[in-house]
């Protein structure tokens, strides 16, 4: 169990990196105002959580205490990915994708707190 763990803390870290690239690279196929934009980042979010559940996971014992640690990163990560776009010159700071990000977190929260059914790596959240 210690070894997915670890496993885990790695994709984490490597997940919260590829979803800061992907907000701060420019890609000029993607409007960054329309719905599918939200979506997208709806679920990246969402999946960060995840991730973020079982890295902190190995620190945090107590459930609820564990999913708001992952809610709330998730959400500081989403706000510091615009803050970057705000300060790049090519960066589309947008409040409507701080919002998708912090709804993706904010989902996963209310999935996982009242309901101790879900199972992460043979652990019941």
């Amino acid at each position: 169990m210690e070894k997915i763990k670890n496993f885990g803390g790695l994709i984490f870290t490597i997940w919260s990196v590829f979803v800061l690239l992907l907000s701060v690279l420019r890609f000029n196929f993607i409007d960054a105002q329309n719905i599918e934009s939200q979506s997208i980042h709806f679920i990246l979010y969402f999946i960060t959580a995840i991730f973020g559940y079982v890295y902190f996971s190995k620190f945090i014992k107590n459930k609820k205490l564990l999913s708001t640690a992952s809610v709330i990163f998730t959400c500081l990560l989403g706000v510091l990915t615009e803050g970057v776009q705000y300060i790049l010159s090519y960066g589309t700071f947008s409040t409507n994708d701080i919002t998708a990000n912090c709804l993706g977190a904010i989902m996963f929260g209310i999935i996982v707190i009242p309901k101790r059914k879900l199972t992460i790596y043979g652990q019941k959240v």
